[in-house]
């Protein structure tokens, strides 16, 4: 089956097995091509089309640089970077429900190992702390590798 990269009605660019309309100027394209364009898709790029019409995978959905597409796998990550403070805002609030279930609701005092973390991660979530580079680790108490005696 022969495949084309062309512009829609709608001005998008897609896929098709005709050219779209007449006289429009489809790029043929191999479905080997087109798996791997989907492939790169799923595992975070967008599929657009270059100067000349042709498609190509950029990563970070649409926002980073063109992918040589003999280098997508399953396990390529085209996505772009989550921010630290975001990732911090997600892991503050995975860890004050997880506190809250292992000690608050018990009416127990929270370890300060835990009472740190907790603190680190709403330093970086709120900006006040801009110096971090990474996550602090998890705190044993809340990763479920502390042992009771």
């Amino acid at each position: 089956m022969t495949l084309y990269f062309a512009k829609q009605a709608d001005g998008s660019y897609g896929f098709s097995d005709t050219r779209i309309t007449p006289n429009a100027t489809g790029v043929e394209v191999s479905e080997a091509q087109r798996d791997l364009l989907f492939l790169a898709q799923s595992r975070g790029a967008a599929i657009v089309a270059s100067a000349t019409g042709e498609p190509q995978a950029v990563s970070e959905n649409g926002a980073g640089s063109v992918i040589d597409l003999t280098t997508v796998t399953a396990s390529s990550n085209f996505a772009a970077p989550v921010p630290l403070k975001t990732q911090a805002q997600n892991a503050l609030t995975a860890a004050a429900a997880t506190t809250w279930q292992a000690y608050g609701m018990f009416g127990e005092t929270t370890p300060a190992d835990v009472v740190t973390y907790l603190t680190a991660l709403r330093a970086i979530a709120n900006g006040t702390d801009t110096t971090s580079a990474t996550l602090p680790a998890v705190p044993a108490d809340l990763s479920g590798t502390a042992t009771t005696t």
